[in-house]
């Protein structure tokens, strides 16, 4: 709408602040259909076990790791425009199960055009113990004691400050969302192309987890609309 003696300006600005979010039980169950798909297509595709023997989580089992015998551990990445090209099939259907591999096409709307552009404001995880008396009603001595690990690329703004251990105090800290302090993004072209930037995850005991949720809040380019006054610039 405009008034009297006033042009419109297009601009370029920034979104409102999105977040997404991904679920390491959902990547648990994608790698095994993915595995299962695959051995399939190829019986001779060589993976850590069979898949054909497991079936993905139900809503009420505890997360279970695919391969892992105790201790599992677990990265978060953000990749840039494209994932690298595999070289090896048996190996890279490996590393999915320990690798969340997330690119711009997970965050919907957000293409290699805007990768110089995208701000990413906030990297977060939420630890979702599984309950039923599977874990200490004592939750100063839970036995879940996840620990998060930033890459040295995301800056303090992003990461805040966690606690070197989530699960280890009381419900409070299970939920690590740290406020965004002022301070530097991390930007779509500074993810590493080959190995991703993000977060490690480890559980000493991942049967007394059901779910972690590691969530990304980022704004991308946007027009803008402003008004200026006719004949002024």
């Amino acid at each position: 709408m405009l008034t009297a003696g006033t042009l419109p300006v297009l601009t370029v600005g920034n979104s409102a602040v999105r977040t997404a979010h991904f679920s390491l039980r959902a990547h648990r169950n994608r790698t095994l259909l993915a595995w299962q798909a695959a051995k399939q297509q190829d019986s001779t595709v060589t993976l850590p076990i069979n898949p054909t023997t497991l079936s993905p989580l139900g809503r009420n089992d505890a997360f279970a790791s695919l391969s892992d015998v105790g201790q599992a551990s677990y990265n978060l990445k953000l990749f840039p425009a494209s994932l690298p090209a595999p070289t090896n099939v048996s190996a890279d259907l490996t590393s999915l199960e320990h690798t969340m591999k997330i690119t711009l096409d997970d965050f919907g709307g957000v293409d290699s055009t805007m990768l110089g552009n995208l701000r990413i404001v906030q990297m977060s995880l939420a630890i979702i113990p599984f309950g039923g008396g599977v874990r200490s009603s004592d939750l100063t001595a839970d036995g879940l004691g996840a620990t998060v690990t930033f890459d040295p690329a995301v800056p303090a703004s992003v990461k805040g400050a966690p606690p070197p251990t989530l699960g280890t105090a009381p419900v409070g800290s299970r939920l690590y969302l740290a406020p965004t302090t002022a301070g530097s993004p991390l930007f779509g072209t500074s993810l590493d192309s080959a190995n991703g930037t993000g977060m490690n995850l480890t559980l000493p005991n991942p049967s007394l987890l059901y779910d972690a949720i590691f969530s990304v809040s980022y704004s991308v380019p946007s027009t803008k609309v402003t008004m200026s006054t006719a004949g002024m610039s």
